[in-house]
């Protein structure tokens, strides 16, 4: 006979098999983290020697509450014995600017006297007791490879603070240092970038120098990061040393600028063309191809690409002396190259040429490649890019391009004095659509006209396309599925 469980009783039977585990459950829940007992528990470790259960303890207290002083300045004391000055320093400033104390501003200018940080929180400057003069540069793009700004930027003003140091290459002596930081958009801290080397015996001038260099660094780092996103710049900080001796210029040797003969006079175009080049071998992806004029064809990119930025940018730069400057040079130079590229195509053997012909080559396609494609084609190519030739470029340009499929590859015509000339398209092999807006013609493509709207372009085979576009036109291609 089958008995039948009453459904009652079945209930029940569940319900008291569920208890165990809902018990467990409970019993395993972290309980509510109490920062007076979290505080407690570091007090207990630092009175037995246990530093590192009481930072993990003391951690744990200003996570529960920022506004626990006690905590923070235990913390900063404890990080400073294990040499980690970043993290003492933000403990520091975090007591100070809950109860600025005398033994805590005298603590927080000890730890600067060891040496000024790496990056440091949001509000660790304000509780800084040094004269700080702040940037805020404009980007004024809708093709940007990261947010369009404003980015934020500053540096200490400590005239009156010993900076003593001496220089990897020439060990020449300086007394003084602006310290340039940028603030990461990605985690909201301040990341030193620039440290401007001078003697204080060379006068106010140098001083005034050292200043506008900061400052004018600090506003490329922040255009490189906006248009080129992590493609731009090493993390470790530039120095710029002000030196007195050789042929007035500037160098680069590892993570260092010199400005040779710092004293004698230039033109500030010529300040900005100085800085803006040593910065670019620094800061983009070199290609060392070339025989003439120099190696590396970074630095006169810099000069290119930055000249523009900075133009673009100037009204957020209007109170620095230099940007007042004209310069058309440097952007006519770019504009140059570039019409040497459109009117070659990848074709020309000028790809692989050594010479300073193969240099402006090469320089006009990263030109061509920032305007007509765009900011983000531009950082994930040079992301992409594996080696350091131009063939190396044109094959990360294209894996980029193959990566915006998705969100349709878009060509802007880059230059109304290009006249007829045609703009060139790396199209990965599919059925392609195109839409044209802007400019008051059609479009050809490989010479056929396919009009100024909505059209189907047809079956494509992989590679470089000649296009015919308008001045002031864009032309979208969508890749049609099927």
């Amino acid at each position: 006979m089958i008995r039948r469980r009453s459904p009652v009783r079945g209930r029940m039977a569940c319900l008291v098999r569920a208890v165990p585990v809902l018990l467990v459950a409970c019993c395993t829940a972290p309980l509510p983290a109490d920062p007076q007992v979290a505080l407690e528990q570091a007090r207990a470790a630092i009175a037995r020697g246990d530093r590192e259960t009481a930072i993990a303890d003391l951690e744990q207290a200003v996570a529960e509450d920022p506004a626990l002083l006690t905590a923070h300045r235990w913390l900063s004391r404890l990080y400073a014995d294990k040499g980690l000055l970043d993290q003492a320093l933000d403990s520091g400033a975090a007591a100070l600017l809950l109860n600025p104390l005398p033994a805590d501003k005298e603590h927080l200018a000890r730890l600067l006297d060891r040496g000024f940080p790496q990056s440091m929180a949001l509000r660790t400057p304000d509780a800084i007791p040094l004269q700080k003069t702040e940037l805020a540069i404009e980007v004024s793009t809708d093709r940007l490879a990261s947010r369009p700004g404003p980015w934020r930027a500053f540096f200490f003003v400590a005239d009156g603070r010993e900076a003593s140091a001496r220089d990897p290459k020439f060990d020449l002596p300086f007394d003084r240092a602006y310290h340039g930081y940028v603030l990461d958009p990605a985690n909201s801290r301040w990341r030193l970038r620039f440290v401007a080397h001078y003697a204080a015996a060379a006068g106010a001038g140098r001083r005034e120098l050292a200043v506008n260099c900061t400052n004018l660094l600090l506003r490329s780092a922040c255009l490189c990061q906006a248009h080129l996103g992590q493609a731009a710049g090493d993390p470790k900080p530039l120095h710029i040393w002000l030196a007195e001796g050789g042929k007035p210029g500037a160098e680069s040797w590892g993570p260092n600028i010199y400005l040779l003969s710092a004293g004698a006079a230039r033109e500030p175009a010529e300040w900005v063309r100085e800085m803006i080049h040593e910065y670019g071998h620094a800061a983009l992806p070199g290609v060392n191809h070339f025989g003439e004029p120099e190696p590396w064809a970074n630095g006169r990119l810099g000069e290119q690409l930055l000249s523009r930025w900075l133009e673009d940018s100037r009204a957020s730069g209007a109170e620095h002396p230099w940007l007042a400057a004209d310069l058309g040079a440097l952007a006519g130079d770019a504009d140059r190259c570039l019409g040497e590229f459109v009117r070659s195509g990848l074709a020309s053997a000028l790809l692989d040429d050594h010479s300073a012909a193969g240099m402006d080559f090469y320089l006009g396609f990263v030109n061509y490649v920032e305007r007509a494609l765009g900011d983000r084609v531009l950082a994930a190519a040079m992301r992409l890019t594996v080696g350091n030739t131009p063939r190396a470029f044109v094959l990360g340009v294209q894996q980029a391009l193959r990566q915006e499929i998705g969100n349709g590859i878009e060509l802007r015509a880059v230059q109304e004095t290009l006249g007829s000339s045609p703009h060139w398209l790396y199209l990965p092999a599919g059925r392609w659509a195109a839409s044209c807006r802007g400019g008051d013609a059609g479009i050809t493509f490989n010479g056929r006209t396919i009009g100024a709207d909505a059209c189907d372009v047809g079956q494509v085979a992989a590679g470089w396309h000649s296009i015919a576009l308008p001045p002031g036109a864009v032309v979208t291609f969508t890749r049609v599925a099927g």
